[in-house]
């Protein structure tokens, strides 16, 4: 980690100058719409591949039903998914965005977008590779904890515990790629600060989780084509805004990021 130390005495911030939190996001998001709609739109082309997948778990899961609840928790969680780990090659570029609108800095939605996925390639890949084979470990754990535990309670228990570990590496990830374009680390060091920062700050990321489910959750379970449409214009590059907007103090307490970037 880089810490940065100011020890020198200022005034401080003056009380008219800070804006809170909730008043700030929503002053971003209303000036950011429509780059937040282009960003949308760019990582939804560039992730056809992720978002034909989903859909087609979806109609195997919904059989045909539109409205029902696993059906709008199936694409509530391919939301997330698509947000927060995706097609992790592509990750840099939504986050690389996400961020700069969170600090209120200019970026464009295209050129960046792509120079970071060429940029940091090497680095994410290894997470999409590292990503895609922990899913397959754990559909077959689960699988075969879940029938053990049918005769043998006891199985519950490394259930549990794997869930708990998913969950973590899973919230990691709000972490992993704003770290990942903001700092020239290694991926051991980005792995180790993404799962530090995760662990010191488990309310605060459980929340962000809530958030970003409840959500898109919320939407589909009332109308199944308007979340579609809403988060076909706006929606994954929204949660993804959500999280960097809610982890970027954190990595700016913890981690020193210049004025500049």
């Amino acid at each position: 980690m880089a810490f940065g130390f100011n020890m020198k005495e200022g005034k401080g911030v003056e009380k008219s100058e800070y804006t809170p939190r909730f008043s700030l996001f929503r002053e971003i998001l209303f000036r950011k719409l429509w780059l937040m709609i282009k960003a949308n739109f760019v990582y939804i082309i560039a992730s056809f591949i992720a978002m034909f997948f989903i859909w087609f778990g979806y109609a195997t899961v919904a059989k045909g039903e539109l409205a029902t609840l696993k059906g709008a928790a199936f694409l509530a969680g391919g939301t997330i998914y698509l947000s927060v780990i995706g097609m992790g090659f592509i990750m840099p570029g939504l986050t690389f965005l996400t961020r700069y609108f969170a600090r209120e800095r200019h970026v464009w939605s295209f050129s960046d977008f792509f120079e970071q996925i060429t940029g940091n390639f090497k680095k994410s890949f290894i997470l999409f590779a590292v990503d895609t084979l922990l899913i397959y470990l754990a559909t077959v754990a689960f699988a075969m904890y879940g029938e053990l535990a049918l005769t043998n309670s006891f199985m519950l228990i490394p259930l549990g515990f794997l869930a708990i570990c998913l969950f973590i590496y899973f919230m990691m990830h709000f972490y992993m790629y704003p770290i990942l374009v903001t700092f020239d680390l290694d991926l051991k060091s980005v792995l180790k600060d993404s799962l530090l920062l995760t662990l010191a700050h488990l309310p605060w990321n459980i929340l962000i989780f809530l958030i970003i489910f409840i959500i898109p959750f919320a939407i589909f379970i009332v109308n199944i084509t308007i979340g579609l449409i809403v988060f076909g214009i706006i929606g994954i590059a929204l949660m993804n805004f959500i999280i960097t907007f809610m982890v970027d103090p954190i990595i700016d307490k913890h981690l020193y990021i210049p004025a500049e970037i």
